[in-house]
């Protein structure tokens, strides 16, 4: 039988996973570990390191469904393979979601604050996850703001950990409030200006740095560039028999409307179907 802290654990893995293209909305992301935190109340860590690991397999598969297909439509291999493929990463990611819950449970018993421990675990976690066994810097939280111009522009600085930082935080504040009743006066008032004071920089600093970057544009030399986009289907685009026919094709539109001397030729990410 499915109890409550399996539901608010599937229904924070679904937020997250709403958080990001195509499905969803960034703003998800803002109250997507509520959930977790009601379902981490009273377990013990290796309890809590289950319900983690249940919310972060359900985010990441939702996230990562589309590598299935990729490695079947493109590496031709079976579709179990693909399958395979996509839930062992998925597991694999899910263990520092069960991580961040079996840590913040401990932190919790030795008397530190949600709202100290959770940015920072998850945050650390997230460098941790881009770095070891090569790394897998993709899908952060960070990530899923990647429409809102204003509140990524503090990435100059912190890079995505800062942004990440503020989600979380933010998360743990909602949190915090909603058990209003179990919170001291002072942080009932606290929080709340803490987390404005942060979403309010966060943007202030956005909007002054875009609107520096417009000027710097508008006083900047133009250049002339030409974009090349052959519209190969991946599919014929790594196969030998295409692999001429796609140079050939690139390299006549590139040689058409050559820009100007100082000018620039871009071609796509994946327009070279051969390995530098």
């Amino acid at each position: 039988m499915i109890n409550l802290k399996t539901t608010l654990a599937v229904l924070s893995g679904l937020l997250v996973f709403l958080s990001f293209p195509k499905f969803g909305s960034g703003v998800f992301a803002w109250v997507a570990l509520v959930p977790l935190f009601f379902a981490l109340e009273d377990v013990r860590p290796r309890d809590g390191f289950k319900i983690g690991f249940l919310t972060g397999i359900i985010a990441h598969v939702g996230v990562l469904y589309w590598i299935a297909y990729g490695v079947v439509q493109y590496g031709y291999l079976p579709i179990y393979v693909g399958v395979a493929a996509m839930l062992l990463l998925s597991s694999y990611l899910s263990l520092y979601t069960a991580l961040f819950a079996f840590t913040i449970v401990f932190l919790r018993g030795k008397s530190i604050s949600l709202l100290i421990s959770a940015p920072l675990v998850w945050t650390l976690l997230d460098y941790a996850r881009s770095y070891l066994l090569t790394g897998f810097p993709w899908e952060h939280l960070a990530h899923s703001q990647y429409l809102y111009t204003n509140i990524i522009q503090i990435s100059d600085i912190t890079g995505t950990y800062g942004i990440t930082f503020a989600i979380v935080l933010i998360n743990s504040v909602i949190y915090d409030l909603l058990l209003y009743k179990k919170l001291q006066k002072i942080y009932l008032i606290a929080e709340p200006v803490i987390a404005g004071i942060l979403i309010v920089a966060i943007i202030t600093y956005g909007h002054v740095r875009v609107n520096d970057v417009e000027i710097l544009l508008k006083k900047a030399p133009s250049i002339d560039i030409t974009l090349v986009q052959g519209n190969i289907d991946q599919n014929l685009k790594w196969n030998p028999q295409y692999q001429l026919q796609t140079i050939d094709i690139y390299r006549s539109l590139s040689l058409k409307p050559l820009p100007p001397e100082g000018g620039l030729i871009v071609w796509s990410e994946t327009a070279a179907p051969f390995y530098f």
